[in-house]
């Protein structure tokens, strides 16, 4: 595993949250991710609704990070480097790149120093043979080109910066600038080519492995297998200068936001059928950053893809997701979530054991605080049917297809047994 020996600050930093919400694209749509709006970098500006990101938060998400670098050595692949991507073409700085990143995960006390020189020297000479993209230049047209060498700086850029050594880390940031433009340019230049017309696209798509011609879902696989490719690094590679810049700084301006697929299963799929099964009739999350909060209560944690599981960590506030916690139901359960409103209606309070007669009847919701009139901390309600005879409210209700509970005030009691005796009743 990579090592985090970055010295991190006492307080907490608000890193300003600057993202606009898009519609999730049906993936009915087959160019549901080709779409020119899809490719916008979009921007707000702060609310009194934004939280903080802490520097517990940032310090997870560095380690989320370089664990999925070590990974793609490992098993070829990572949250953000699809399986099929280098497959049929692996270039040689790319190569160059994966061994590096090999020798710096297995370096021992005895090599660090020579493993991190070499670390500055295959950055400088990235640089040095892709050339520095100005403003106003003249921007590459091979998309593939343009990602993979991307992922090559952010090889060194994850060591440089985050490895804790003071050389490394000044020459890393040396190269954040050329780093942001690198991402700027490739979304720029994707925006440019992937919504013409699906025919003058699929040439973008020569780079991965297929059969000399394609079925119209090969080709929707492989021309998503690019374009989430992109999407993904740019979100890695901005994201990585905001938050050492706000580790540093204790304040990072936001890079904006893209958009991109969160539901599991999509980025996993080995083969186009897979793929296309996963997008037809279900609705594949293809969100902002800054939206997909709604995905804790339209999607169960399970069909959250790993990717957006990080970025929603980063975007969510922590502590609220820590201390407010969330039901998920098996499609096969038959209790659920309880109607409190239904419940009072069908009980009656009592004091010291003895039924109380003079109250406002109905018992509802509304008028329940009356029962604080009776000045003894022993007051409760209790069904009028009895528990054991299974009343109507004691199953719940159902909730319908969005997670909703019609015609009902929803309840769960979370308990927790502290193993002394004290259990916590929420």
């Amino acid at each position: 595993m990579l090592d985090l020996a970055f010295p991190l600050m006492d307080s907490d930093f608000a890193v300003a949250s600057s993202f606009v919400q898009a519609p999730c694209t049906p993936a009915a749509r087959t160019d549901w991710f080709l779409a020119s709006e899809t490719w916008s970098i979009s921007r707000r500006g702060i609310t009194s609704a934004d939280v903080g990101i802490g520097k517990a938060t940032m310090s997870k998400y560095v380690t989320v990070l370089q664990s999925w670098f070590e990974r793609w050595v490992t098993t070829g692949s990572n949250p953000f480097i699809h399986p099929r991507l280098y497959s049929a073409t692996f270039p040689a700085y790319v190569q160059v790149a994966y061994a590096t990143l090999a020798s710096y995960i297995h370096r021992t006390p005895a090599n660090t120093d020579t493993v991190l020189q070499i670390v500055e020297d295959r950055s400088n000479d990235l640089l040095q043979e892709k050339g520095v993209v100005h403003e106003g230049e003249q921007q590459d047209v091979d998309l593939f080109a343009q990602l993979t060498r991307l992922h090559a700086l952010l090889v060194y850029q994850i060591i440089g910066l985050f490895d804790g050594d003071i050389r490394s880390r000044h020459v890393a940031e040396s190269h954040m600038v050329i780093q942001n433009s690198w991402a700027r340019k490739l979304v720029q230049s994707a925006a440019k080519a992937m919504p013409k017309s699906h025919a003058g696209a699929m040439h973008l798509v020569g780079c991965l492995p297929g059969p000399s011609t394609y079925s119209h879902s090969q080709e929707q696989w492989y021309l998503w297998i690019l374009s989430e490719s992109i999407r993904r690094t740019w979100l890695v590679a901005v994201s990585i200068s905001a938050v050492f810049t706000a580790l540093q700084k204790g304040w990072a301006t936001c890079p904006g936001d893209i958009m991109y697929t969160n539901r599991g299963g999509l980025w996993n799929a080995t083969s186009a059928s897979e793929w296309d099964n996963q997008c037809s009739g279900n609705d594949v999350g293809f969100l902002q950053r800054f939206e997909c909060a709604r995905l804790w209560s339209h999607a169960e944690p399970m069909n959250i893809d790993e990717f957006g599981t990080a970025m929603l960590d980063m975007t969510s506030d922590a502590e609220l997701l820590k201390e407010s916690p969330l039901v998920w139901l098996d499609v096969n359960e038959t209790y659920f979530p309880g109607d409190i409103y239904g419940q009072v209606l069908d009980t009656y309070p009592a004091l010291n054991h003895t039924k109380i007669t003079a109250y406002e009847t109905p018992l509802t919701l509304d008028n329940l605080d009356q029962l604080n009139n009776f000045g003894n901390s022993s007051v409760y309600v209790t069904s009028n049917q009895g528990i054991k005879n299974y009343p109507g409210w004691f199953n719940g209700t159902r909730p319908n297809t969005n997670g909703v509970a019609e015609d009902a005030t929803s309840c769960t009691i979370i308990t927790f047994d502290h193993g002394d005796g004290t259990v916590d009743a929420f």
